[in-house]
């Protein structure tokens, strides 16, 4: 029969039964239409719900992160008490051990002048790490990307500091603390030398000093000195670098890095005195503690070689055989074994008071110190100083979870936002009413309403891992987190201008066969590759299985006009039917060919590795990988991804990569 009706949609000619027949499959079409519809609806308002979970997730996670905070914080306060126990009961057995000792000697009678500077220095050095020292518990926090820096505690244990220890050769003096404390001990006008036993020949180095004189009126000296001098005060060789208390330099005419002549010493019977060795650029220093003042000298490494030891100088009371107080007046008769000096009988008994009164001094001094012990303890134990760094980490730690998670709501209420899908299903769902009401539509139109579903629908499906929570896992204590939408997604692969019936849509990221018959249809991404590795993830859609679609990559330079193109330039990639785009292409990992034939719709990453010259994809549904080995020669550099559609309706859509 003679066809006597156009149709306007596929450009046929029909009579008029089958005119009928054709709208009527048409109608059948615009009703499935309407029935796709009514699902990607319900999937709408099913995703739409996804807002309350995310809210949900930031609450948990905002709980969760001041859990994790305010719990630790408590631990390290606890850990912060059993330390400070600790450190407490130290100094408390040192003090009872002198506290027994004192109370002896004044029962017995039986001291001398050693016990009495012992005594004394013993205290003061107790005072000393009481009140002077920095806390041997300190808080510092782990410095890194994250948000919340952990916190963690460090204990300075002064013991295992004090690798150093001190020897003499002298029997002028005694030691004390494991050879930490050197005394001299008489005789009078005595010169003694005590030096470190540990060996100093690299590096830098800080060895902390407390140096109590019996008067000023006496020099003594810190210095370094060469292992190699074995008497330093008899060899010519060799030489010490130091200080002396009169605040003059050893030797005389070494170079200083400061001030030549600086007051800082002189005068004085006790400094604490931090001495740093830098072995590496040859120079010495010190920082007295209590003036703030800090010297340096340079070291000639021909006069004191490395390795470099500690070396002192001690002078101490003198001696005379006459009576000490009598002078040449009275003979002395009674020697005093502590300093060794000879007094007459009268004398003696005023010089055995002038003892006791020294060890009434040291008595008092030692009850001050125990009430400085007990105030300490009291206010130890009510709120230690690091306690309030902790308070105040815990603090802030909580105000920036805070200020996170109202940030985090903010973008989920605005990434959240399904106006935009809404008033196109809206609209669509208007259009479609017409459509049946008017009967007034064609081909063309149900293609488009197809497309426009689809893209709904795959909205819809993909909004899920587009918007997420997620923790970055480097973090121990309090894990950063993030509303991220991913940047592929702005900066991703676009469609360019096509070669034949393609339409682009979807903001340039949507191409669709969409010719009145079936016929080669080419599109080609406007990146352009020649180095590194780049993924690109595509949704391909075919119309029908019996045809073959394909893609792939092609180099700029090769015309996308086939009717112009160069046939010396070659595509290499994959067919729908699971060939290989370039017969004679070096293909890898191909075991299993069966993937995508027999498929209407499959998920692709392509991945294109331009410094190896090859190209691979994973399908996502069958999560089967196939690589090919490129010959730039037939595909030089720069590439481009390249799609081939044949049937009207097939459809290829640019997904964001994950």
């Amino acid at each position: 029969m003679n066809g006597i009706f156009k149709c306007e949609g596929c450009c046929q000619t029909f009579c008029y039964k089958h005119t009928t027949e054709h709208r009527f499959l048409l109608n059948c079409q615009l009703e499935d239409i309407i029935h796709e519809h009514e699902n990607v609806y319900h999937l709408f308002y099913e995703t739409k719900q996804q807002s309350p979970l995310l809210h949900e997730h930031v609450n948990r996670w905002e709980k969760e992160s001041v859990t994790k905070i305010k719990q630790l914080a408590q631990e390290t306060r606890e850990q912060i008490n059993q330390w400070s126990q600790l450190q407490r009961q130290n100094t408390k057995e040192k003090f009872n051990k002198i506290s027994k000792e004192l109370e002896k000697a004044r029962g017995a009678y039986e001291y001398l002048e050693k016990d009495l500077n012992r005594w004394r220095i013993q205290l003061e050095q107790l005072q000393y790490d009481i009140v002077s020292l920095p806390p041997t518990i300190v808080i510092h926090e782990e410095q890194n990307s994250s948000l919340i820096n952990t916190i963690s505690l460090s204990k300075i244990d002064q013991q295992l500091a004090l690798n150093d220890s001190l020897t003499s050769n002298s029997e002028h003096i005694e030691f004390d603390d494991n050879h930490h404390i050197a005394m001299h001990c008489g005789p009078y006008r005595t010169p003694s030398y005590v030096t470190g036993t540990q060996e100093y020949l690299s590096g830098k180095h800080l060895i902390r000093l407390f140096i109590s004189k019996k008067t000023s009126d006496f020099i003594l000296s810190f210095n370094v000195m060469p292992k190699l001098m074995d008497t330093p005060y008899h060899s010519s060789e060799w030489s010490t670098y130091g200080w002396q208390s009169d605040d003059c330099v050893n030797p005389p005419r070494s170079k200083s890095t400061t001030e030549k002549y600086l007051p800082d010493l002189k005068n004085q019977t006790k400094f604490h005195i931090e001495l740093l060795l830098d072995c590496d650029k040859h120079q010495l220093s010190y920082f007295n503690e209590i003036t703030k003042r800090r010297r340096e000298i340079e070291i000639d490494v021909a006069k004191c070689p490395l390795p470099w030891k500690l070396h002192f100088y001690l002078y101490d009371i003198g001696d005379s055989t006459p009576c000490v107080t009598c002078g040449n007046k009275g003979v002395g008769i009674f020697r005093c074994e502590g300093c060794l000096q000879v007094f007459c009988r009268k004398h003696l008994n005023e010089h055995r008071d002038a003892l006791s009164h020294q060890l009434d001094e040291i008595v008092l001094e030692h009850d001050t110190l125990q009430q400085t012990i007990c105030e300490n303890t009291k206010a130890a134990e009510k709120q230690h100083p690091v306690l309030k760094q902790i308070d105040q980490w815990e603090k802030e730690a909580i105000q920036k979870i805070q200020l996170l998670t109202e940030e985090l709501r903010r973008q989920v209420k605005q990434l959240t936002d399904t106006q935009r899908v809404s008033k196109k299903l809206h609209e669509l769902a208007e259009r479609l009413q017409i459509a049946r009401i008017d009967d007034d539509y064609v081909e063309t139109d149900l293609n488009t309403w197809k497309t426009t579903l689809q893209e709904l629908q795959n909205d819809m499906t993909a909004f899920t891992p587009l918007l997420s929570i997620h923790e970055h896992p480097s973090q121990i204590l309090v894990s950063k987190v993030v509303l991220s939408v991913p940047k592929d997604r702005v900066k991703q692969e676009k469609f360019g201008k096509p070669y034949g019936s393609v339409r682009i849509e979807g903001n340039n990221l949507i191409a669709a066969h969409c010719g009145t018959k079936n016929g080669t249809a080419l599109v080609r991404g406007v990146g352009e590759y020649s180095s590194g590795i780049h993924k690109i993830r595509f949704l391909f859609k075919k119309s029908d299985i019996d045809y073959i679609t394909s893609f792939g990559i092609v180099s700029k330079l090769m015309s996308l006009d086939l009717k112009t193109s160069d046939s010396s330039y070659k595509c290499y990639g994959w067919n729908s039917n699971d060939s290989t785009c370039a017969p004679g292409a070096d293909q890898l990992q191909c075991k299993n060919l069966q993937d995508m034939i027999g498929q209407a719709v499959f998920e692709i990453e392509l991945t294109l590795d331009c410094d190896n010259r090859r190209i691979s994809y994973i399908n996502q549904r069958t999560q089967n990988r196939r690589e090919l080995n490129i010959d730039i020669t037939k595909c030089p550099f720069p590439w481009q991804v390249h799609f081939y559609l044949y049937e009207i309706g097939d459809c290829v859509r640019l997904l964001p990569v994950m």
